[in-house]
Parts: structure tokens; sequence; C-alpha cells
């Protein structure tokens, strides 16, 4: 029995152009997504080249100044800013600190939406909120960049939705479930089998669309091959979820408009709300980290 809806899913679903689809769809999210994210680090890595460039400049500026003081030469720069003083060098001529980009950094550019790239410590301190956080965007803040984990979170959920919130609903809405029901085979299992043929196909092509993505803009997955595999597994672990509540929802035995909406509220709950929170709770702890520096 098994065979046989592996050969009917197949046909199934070749016949309807999911497949076909699903392929071109994945391709284009995963190929933007990937396109955006590189950019956003490659700007990143170029603000930091330029900002370490500048320190440089500074640097020569600071040394000739000091060498016109030992000279004994006249000076235009403020007494308050001449790099003879700890306190004057610490101040107006502070160092870069920056994290180093990663290999895989692009799939999720999440964190650096609400950090900067770099900072320059200096030793009264700076404003904290115009040192640690970029001027951008709150609704940007909010939802992200669209990077690869962007697509992956919150639209990777809808396409398995359209995929499969219909499997068991719509043959009772054609009036093929009482021939099904002679089939030796119970219900649950069947729905089972369908829904695990589709999850092997939909995984299929996210990690063949992966994998033609990182061909396409010269991404070396092999030499970061523990981490590609990392990544794989997670999104197979987070479209496994997502087919459960299908299988769930499906089992309910609702018509198609309403496990369509039951499954669109189970991704309001787990993704928007749940990310809501999460990004609330962000800003809440570096506002009071604000307002609160001793705690």
């Amino acid at each position: 029995m098994f065979s046989y809806n592996f050969k009917y899913e197949l046909k199934l679903l070749l016949r309807s152009k999911w497949i076909q689809l699903l392929s071109i769809l994945l391709l284009l999210l995963f190929g933007f997504s990937t396109y955006n994210g590189k950019e956003k680090v490659a700007k990143r890595n170029a603000d930091v080249v330029a900002a370490k460039n500048k320190v440089k400049e500074n640097d020569q500026m600071m040394l000739q100044l000091l060498d016109s003081i030992e000279k004994g030469m006249p000076v235009s720069a403020s007494r308050w800013t001449i790099p003879t003083s700890p306190m004057a060098l610490g101040n107006y001529h502070p160092r870069i600190a920056a994290v180093a980009s990663q290999p895989m950094a692009f799939v999720a550019t999440g964190q650096a939406d609400l950090f900067t790239h770099y900072v320059k410590p200096k030793v009264t301190g700076d404003d904290f909120a115009l040192n640690f956080t970029e001027m951008t965007s709150p609704v940007q803040l909010l939802f992200g960049s669209f990077d690869l984990a962007f697509v992956i979170v919150y639209l990777l959920p809808l396409l398995i939705i359209a995929f499969s919130y219909n499997v068991l609903s719509s043959e009772k809405e054609n009036g093929s479930l009482r021939l099904l029901a002679s089939q030796p085979i119970g219900i649950q299992n069947w729905v089972l089998q369908k829904l695990s043929l589709r999850f092997f196909w939909l995984s299929a092509l996210v990690i063949l669309s992966l994998c033609v993505t990182f061909l396409i803009f010269g991404i070396d997955w092999f030499s970061m091959l523990k981490s590609f595999l990392l990544i794989i597994g997670l999104i197979v672990s987070y479209m496994l979820f997502w087919f459960s509540l299908a299988f769930l929802v499906n089992l309910w035995g609702g018509s198609s408009a309403k496990n369509a909406i039951s499954l669109l509220g189970l991704w309001v709950l787990f993704v928007l709300l749940s990310t809501v929170y999460a990004k609330s709770t962000k800003y809440y702890a570096i506002s009071n980290a604000f307002t609160h520096p001793t705690n």
C-alpha cells in the first residue's frame, strides 16, 4: 500500500505542478535571500575596514601633532585634545573593536539589526544608544532582514501549510473518502503516509535548492560541511514540526478552509507572536540597561 501511495502521490504532485512550482519558488527565495545576506555582510566588512583605515589616518595626524609639540612648534589643536594627556588620547583617538564575520554569517544577519558591527570604546564612555544600536526603521528591526533565516523561519512554514492543509479534507470534499475507506489501511495511516511523502519531497527540494544556490553564489560549502549539515538538520527538524501540526489538523476532520485558518493561526502564534515577544524582551533588557546601568 505504501508503494502505491508513493507512486500515486508523485504522479499527483507532478500533474498538479506542485513540485515544479515549489522548485522555482524555493530557488528564487533562497537566491535572493542569499544575495541580500552576502551584500549586508560585505557592507559591514567594508565599514569595518573603512573605520580601521580612518583610525590609521588619525594615528598619523596624532604622531605629526606630537612631533610638532616635541619640537616646540605652535599647534592649532585645543588644549584638552592634545594627545600628550592619557584622557585626551583615550577620548579623541580610540581604537576599533570589531567582530569578524564568520563564513556562514550571510545565513542570519538578524542580531546585526540591533547591535552595530564595530565600536570605538572611549575612556569617558559614549552615548550608549548611538554607540551600540543603529538608526533603523523599528518595523525592520522587528521582523529582521530578508536573509535565509527569514525565509526559513517565516516563509517556509507558509509553503508547508499550502502543501499539506487539505490532504484529507480534499478527499472528503471530492467524494472519494468512502472509496479510500474501503482500502485495507486506516485513515490515520493513510494521512501519515501522504504527509510523510510530501515531507520527503519538500525536504529534497529544499536541500537541492540550497546546494544550487550556494553553487551559484560561489559558496564553498564543502569546506564548511559541518556548518552546512547543521543548517540542513535544523531546517529538516523545523519542517518536521510543521508537518506534524498539519497531520494533527488534518485528523481534526474540518473542511479545507478551517484547516487553512487553523494552520495560519498556529503560524501567527508560533512565528509572529513568539518573534514579537522575543524582540520585545530583548529591547526591554537593553532599555533597562540604559536607565539602570548598575543592575
